[in-house]
């Protein structure tokens, strides 16, 4: 009787499996864009082409010319071909705080990509207050100078020591797993009570005023063969709304399927034509010793 049952059981499941026709002969290829810049550099822009979902990646980069525009705050300041050399073309701007950059390339058969984005202007600051020890966890109590204009934050901790390899000692830096008990951070359901190595947050919650948050680490997520760990380094990066939203999204759609926070579609950015980013930041650190 029971393996009568099984076998229906069986028969049900196979009943419910669906299958997704897949047409890969109308997949046309997209320009891939990766452009996240900071204020005060030249604007570098990396190209590569989207693949088709049994496709595989190839190992030449892209080296071709294009036709680039690029307007600062709705007036063209670029205007020409530029060439792009293994992947990556590099324009004579350097970018502005506070301004908006549209930009149009065109690229041999490619779709026609545009994209904008605004850039964060540099008015925050973080600082490392102290760094105490528990049983479990070491604790980083950090501060945020938040100014009064709306912002949007990206958050990651480093540790950097000394790594054993082979019978030289070198210089290392690992980016590791924190979490906090500030209900302030984005989190996937999957990492809110095991940590992350990326925590986004805005400023609705202490817009103007300094904030102080408290970062926890595990004192496993520091057992690394081999390593010394001899400092701490928190890195803040002030984003635009825009890049905020591509994050956020991604967690999303990482999410655990039917969750709450779970996203389902093709995380584009805001590339239109194509896919990628076109971004800016601003980034700001401290650093603190590691003496226990």
């Amino acid at each position: 009787m029971k393996k009568l049952g099984l076998i229906i059981w069986v028969i049900i499941l196979m009943a419910c499996d669906k299958q997704i026709p897949y047409d890969e002969s109308s997949f046309k290829p997209k320009l891939v864009v990766n452009a996240f810049n900071q204020p005060d550099s030249l604007l570098k822009i990396k190209l590569d082409e989207s693949l088709k979902v049994l496709g595989n990646p190839s190992i030449q980069k892209l080296n071709s010319s294009i036709k680039i525009q690029l307007l600062k705050d709705s007036t063209k300041i670029i205007d020409g071909t530029y060439w792009v050399d293994e992947g990556e073309v590099v324009l004579p701007h350097k970018v502005e705080a506070g301004s908006i950059y549209h930009l149009i390339t065109e690229l041999n058969n490619y779709p026609l990509i545009e994209a904008s984005d605004r850039v964060p202007i540099d008015n925050v600051s973080i600082n490392i207050d102290t760094i105490t020890e528990g049983s479990v966890y070491y604790k980083l109590d950090i501060t945020v100078k938040d100014p009064q204009t709306d912002n949007f934050y990206v958050l990651d901790i480093s540790t950097s020591g000394k790594e054993l390899s082979g019978m030289d000692s070198i210089n290392n830096t690992y980016q590791i797993i924190f979490s906090s008990v500030d209900k302030i951070f984005s989190s996937s359901i999957q990492t809110i009570s095991d940590g992350s190595k990326l925590a986004l947050f805005d400023d609705n919650l202490f817009n103007g005023s300094n904030k102080k948050i408290g970062i926890r680490i595990l004192k496993e997520n520091l057992l690394i063969p081999r390593f010394k760990p001899y400092t701490f380094t928190v890195k803040l990066k002030s984003v635009s709304k825009s890049m905020y939203d591509y994050y956020t999204t991604i967690i999303q759609n990482n999410n655990i399927y039917g969750g709450p926070l779970y996203f389902e579609g093709q995380i584009e950015g805001n590339i239109n034509g194509g896919l990628g980013g076109f971004y800016f930041y601003n980034q700001y650190s401290d650093t603190i010793p590691f003496v226990f």
